[in-house]
């Protein structure tokens, strides 16, 4: 117990030595080639002062530029994500459209499959007395006008007209809506004629392609047809 008073009181002694002599020490008067003669207490703090300066010398010219650099790294990272994950949506939405687009094209290209050509108007009016010879119709008329070429597609009108009883004629009409070429009826009436009815149409074809050649046969092969029936 007393050797460890008797230590407290011996250092006590000695940081009172080193404050006095810190004190009476002549601050103007130091130099740095006799540094080796200043108080401990002078030199402990120049020592500590001196690794602080370094320290503080080495986060400035070193570790700032490194998290300078760090920051921006990180930016670019978040930047580089950023557009890869943009990327990645932008091929999403390609491959959804690419999709979306062999569905347009087998759609347009079953659409064009029910569009005749000019060679092909023959055939559908053959189709037509046909389908009214099956329901037991009479074919009055079949006889095709100018073709009007559009911008992406040809018209291409013919007067229709036949005679029968009701049911025959709406079946008829069903009939041209499932033909495999397309035929649509405009300005249609319907009008009551001995033994039964008479349905008289503006129908249409439509075709792609060069318009301005209709088939000179074409009136020929309707005129037949009527004949025929």
């Amino acid at each position: 117990m007393n050797s460890e008073q008797g230590g407290d009181v011996s250092w006590r002694e000695r940081w009172l030595d080193e404050w006095r002599r810190l004190k009476a020490l002549d601050w103007r008067r130091l130099e740095l080639s006799e540094a080796g003669r200043w108080p401990m207490s002078l030199r402990t703090l120049v020592a500590i002062l001196a690794f602080v300066l370094a320290l503080v010398a080495m986060v400035v010219g070193y570790l700032h530029p490194l998290s300078q650099r760090l920051v921006e790294l990180q930016r670019q990272e978040r930047e580089v994500v950023a557009d890869f994950e943009g990327r990645a949506r932008e091929l999403a939405e390609l491959d959804r459209l690419k999709r979306l687009l062999v569905d347009l094209d087998q759609r347009v290209s079953e659409r064009r499959r029910m569009l005749p050509d000019g060679a092909a108007i023959p055939s559908l009016l053959e189709g037509i007395g046909q389908v009214a010879k099956r329901r037991g119709l009479s074919l009055e008329e079949l006889e095709l006008r100018p073709a009007r070429p559009l911008e992406l597609y040809v018209e291409r009108p013919f007067d229709l007209r036949v005679r029968g009883d009701y049911h025959a004629i709406g079946g008829f009409v069903a009939d041209l809506a499932n033909l495999p070429r397309l035929v649509t009826l405009h300005d249609f009436s319907l009008s009551p004629v001995e033994g039964g009815l008479e349905l008289h149409a503006l129908a249409q074809t439509y075709s792609i392609g060069d318009g301005a050649r209709v088939a000179d046969s074409t009136p020929d092969a309707a005129d037949a047809l009527v004949e025929g029936s």
